[in-house]
């Protein structure tokens, strides 16, 4: 091996070694695990499926407080008909008791 062998074989690994550690020092600063989906493939594919999970979770969660606030706004309506239904009860009972005097 010639002594330009040797020096190029170096300031690769050289070159590696530093982009190692530049990446690690990333990941220590911004307390990401990995950087790229390309760093853990597996990891990578866990993480969206949970983010995916969660925005479901959380739709289900708006989806169900939508439902609740309909459902309320129901059963305000259906108490509404039963008081006009009750009033027209009393009207058609008192003018039954009209008529029949």
């Amino acid at each position: 091996m010639s002594t330009a062998q040797v020096y190029y074989q170096n300031v690769t690994n050289m070159m590696q070694k530093q982009t190692r550690l530049n990446e690690l020092s990333e990941q220590l600063s911004t307390g990401k695990r990995f950087l790229k989906p390309s760093d853990d493939p597996v990891a990578a594919v866990r993480a969206l499926d949970i983010s995916e999970n969660l925005a479901r979770l959380e739709q289900y969660g708006r989806n169900a407080n939508t439902a609740n606030t309909q459902l309320a706004l129901e059963d305000s309506v259906l108490d509404g008909v039963g008081t006009v239904l009750k009033r027209v009860r009393e009207l058609v009972v008192q003018a039954n008791n009209a008529s029949q005097s």
